[in-house]
């Protein structure tokens, strides 16, 4: 996919993102109403706190979107919450440019590491983080999940 094909830009409202994160259930495993405890709270949360952009075709059509946290100024470490690409544009380098744009924001505010979370079970995220330069890390034990982090500095 080449770049003239798509554009990356900002969720602007809460009930947009509120829109595609009800779309996007299902493609979480568990599912994002499994693992939060109220998704009205988690949207309202990650569209006051967080970047959340989204990559839509020439279509206008939305092909995935991310949600991170560039604001820590102390300890420097950027924070990816959410990744997903619709899974009919798996495999065209959507979740790549996704991930790339975030790496690129996080560096520019002043970012040291990106730091993510990643079920364990899910080989597909798994793969495309190692891809992108990221690493397991043993510091945030969980029995279910993934801890990886990326050094940008």
């Amino acid at each position: 996919m080449s770049k003239e094909e798509y554009t990356i830009s900002s969720i602007k409202t809460y009930e947009e993102l509120m829109k595609y994160l009800i779309y996007y259930n299902n493609y979480f495993e568990p599912t994002l109403v499994d693992m939060v405890d109220s998704l009205q709270e988690y949207c309202r949360k990650i569209h006051n706190k967080a970047n959340v952009v989204e990559i839509k075709n020439k279509e206008n059509k939305q092909l995935g979107m991310i949600a991170f946290y560039a604001n820590d100024k102390i300890n420097k470490i950027g924070y990816i919450t959410l990744v997903v690409v619709d899974k009919e544009y798996y495999g065209r380098g959507i979740g790549t440019r996704l991930m790339q744009y975030c790496e690129e924001y996080c560096a520019k505010c002043g970012m040291k590491k990106i730091l993510l979370e990643v079920n364990k079970n899910n080989m597909k995220a798994i793969n495309l983080y190692k891809k992108m330069g990221f690493e397991e890390i043993d510091q945030y034990k969980k029995i279910n999940s993934i801890y990886m982090e990326k050094d940008i500095s």
